[in-house]
């Protein structure tokens, strides 16, 4: 059995998280085991030789699914889309934090520690559990403003405008109000990461 009755999680959703995080593409085997077994899976009693089977299973199914995958994939294209607002001096982070407030706090370490904090026109983001989503075929949900909280209502929807238009050119749907209240969701993305 993989895990003890007692555990605070159901074994199903347990699996379904690490199921999740490997197809992800973003972390190594150790790196998953590492999260699994002493973060997310702290007071579950998880058995790590169980943990390590199902990553091993999910990572070479992938490398199988790789094989047939189209040259440039969705994947591919919001990488691209990140790195063209970086250069046009957007901070712009994929997979930051777990949490809404955790990627915040990544950007707002990356703005002070910028050499030229002048450059910087906003920024955007999405978190672990926006990620989760998205792998599971429910969309992408990304983040944006302006790096001064006061200018929200003024210059976030002008950033965003900047961000839908990038990715856009990128051949990615999005789906937004215009609003800075509104976080941008990518409807249609599929999650094949290299």
């Amino acid at each position: 059995m993989f895990l003890s009755m007692s555990n605070t999680m159901p074994e199903y959703q347990i699996v379904s998280e690490l199921r999740s995080l490997v197809r992800s593409g973003f972390y190594t085997k150790q790196e998953l085991l590492d999260m699994f077994c002493n973060e997310i899976c702290e007071s579950c009693n998880v058995v790590p030789e169980d943990v390590s089977t199902i990553i091993d299973s999910d990572m070479e199914s992938i490398k199988a699914e790789k094989t047939t995958w189209p040259a440039v994939t969705d994947c591919d294209r919001l990488d691209l889309a990140f790195s063209v607002l970086n250069s046009v001096g957007m901070i712009s982070l994929q997979n930051a934090g777990c949490t809404q407030s955790d990627a915040y706090g990544d950007i707002q370490d990356l703005y002070n520690k910028h050499p030229n904090q002048d450059s910087v026109i906003g920024y955007c983001f999405y978190h672990r559990q926006d990620l989760e989503r998205a792998v599971r075929g429910m969309g992408l949900y990304v983040a944006f403003g302006p790096m001064d909280a006061k200018l929200e209502d003024t210059e976030g929807p002008k950033i965003g405008e900047v961000i839908r238009e990038t990715l856009e050119k990128q051949g990615l749907e999005v789906e937004w109000d215009g609003t800075f209240n509104t976080r941008m969701l990518l409807p249609t993305i599929t999650w094949k990461k290299r």
